[in-house]
């Protein structure tokens, strides 16, 4: 429903009325950060957020010491997902961030998060079903969607879960992958995903028919 997606999209609203919100893509964008930050040791709470990107002491984080912090310690963000986290906290046009509504959007997506992958696991379920009741085995469905051997990427798993669940919205999509590619070298191995489809916890779950396979 309209209203639903419209509470979801808009959970956080930063410096005030003309602010920017806190929708569920940058949650697992910043979630991304925060869970590489710590990590990599730097931080271990959101508390510890703002002091780490806001290195003059300022009080306010700048649009260039946001991005090159972003690309300095999370090198797997590309700069298309960087700039989406920049504009998405505002800062590409007001200039920089305070240091309080930067740790209100972590802390919003530390929140956020949990129920994220709780939506995806659901998600997992439903396919995982629905793909015990396909005619092919999920390794014969992998081969058939996979241009590289032994490997499925990203667009191919985004196509793969749309057959099973063609309402699928991007952002739960996002939230899967994430599950799934747990190294986050964006691509799915063949076993993995055979383990993961293939252990069916959830048959009783009532899932359409899937798309055709193509």
């Amino acid at each position: 429903p309209a209203a639903a997606d419209a509470a979801t999209n808009a959970r956080l609203q930063l410096g005030g009325a003309g602010g920017a919100t806190i929708n569920d893509r940058l949650v697992l964008l910043l979630g991304r950060v925060l869970r590489r930050l710590k990590a990599l040791g730097v931080v271990s709470t959101c508390e510890q957020i703002p002091a780490w990107f806001d290195r003059d002491g300022d009080g306010r984080i700048s649009r260039a010491e946001l991005d090159l912090a972003l690309a300095r310690d999370t090198p797997a963000l590309s700069a298309h997902e960087r700039a989406e986290i920049t504009v998405g906290l505002g800062a590409d046009a007001r200039g920089s961030i305070s240091a309080s509504d930067l740790f209100a959007a972590f802390q919003a997506a530390e929140a956020e998060q949990d129920r994220i992958e709780r939506q995806a696991q659901d998600l997992l379920r439903r396919v995982r079903a629905a793909v015990a009741r396909a005619p092919e085995a999920p390794g014969a469905i992998f081969d058939r969607l996979c241009s590289l051997p032994g490997v499925m990427i990203r667009s191919e798993f985004d196509k793969f879960m749309r057959m099973f669940e063609p309402a699928a919205r991007d952002f739960d999509l996002n939230g899967a992958w994430q599950v799934v590619d747990k190294n986050k070298d964006g691509a799915l191995p063949l076993d993995i995903f055979v383990k993961l489809f293939s252990e069916i916890g959830a048959t009783s779950a009532k899932a359409p028919p899937p798309a055709a396979l193509v």
